[in-house]
């Protein structure tokens, strides 16, 4: 086998995912948009190429976009890790291998994205949408700290973008209510945009420590010496 032949056999072996609609990337600007935050975009997927191309497209005149595949050792740390935002598809064969080996980095220094394509091709009712990726998702340690953000299709044009996150490890998941999405306008529900103000109810959570930060900076640089 050549060069070319081996190059393409790598590509298409597995899983992968056919095209979106329009519609996906252009909620996904708008999320990226709304938080003001990333310079980095990493899709970590088994996607196919024209799957790749359609958020490339989207995003890049904006954001530095890179593909990587569906596993945790594809994963690379760097010193803009706080300005990454990570995109993965649970339909992909190994993404539930990868959110658990993400561990920690549910809840620090980044900001998650989880799809379902298959889900968002369905003419599901946004409730049991919800409780399938809560099902998914229910192992995971995905704190109060947490930045994960859920993206769920109502209609043609119609979606509702949720955070998910849990107040203690053995505490159930909680859905807090992020934007909504129609006919090509954002809007944001979140009231307070600061998560760890909008999260100060812990609902009895007893907290075993804690660290108060007076200095805004202070958080550019809690992993200088990691």
């Amino acid at each position: 086998m050549d060069l070319i032949g081996s190059f393409l056999f790598i590509l298409f072996l597995g899983r992968t995912i056919a095209a979106f609609d329009q519609t996906v990337p252009l909620v996904l600007v708008s999320v990226l948009e709304t938080i003001k935050y990333p310079l980095k975009v990493t899709f970590m997927s088994c996607w196919q190429e024209s799957s790749r191309l359609q958020f490339f497209n989207a995003l890049n005149d904006r954001y530095l976009t890179l593909f990587t595949g569906d596993h945790i050792s594809h994963f690379e740390e760097d010193i803009n890790d706080h300005q990454m935002f990570l995109v993965v598809d649970l339909c992909c064969p190994n993404t539930a291998d990868l959110l658990k080996s993400a561990g920690q980095l549910l809840y620090m220094k980044y900001r998650w994205l989880v799809l379902d394509s298959e889900l968002l091709k369905k003419k599901l009712d946004e409730e049991i949408q919800t409780r399938q990726y809560l099902d998914q998702l229910s192992e995971l340690p995905l704190l109060v700290s947490s930045e994960i953000i859920l993206m769920i299709r109502r209609g043609p044009e119609d979606f509702v973008v949720n955070y998910v996150f849990r107040t203690g490890y053995d505490e159930p998941l909680t859905v807090e209510t992020f934007g909504t999405w129609t006919n090509g306008s954002f809007t944001d529900r979140r009231g307070l945009v600061v998560t760890s103000v909008r999260r100060l109810n812990l609902r009895g959570h007893m907290l075993r420590a804690s660290m108060v930060v007076t200095i805004p900076e202070t958080l550019h640089h809690l992993t200088d010496y990691k």
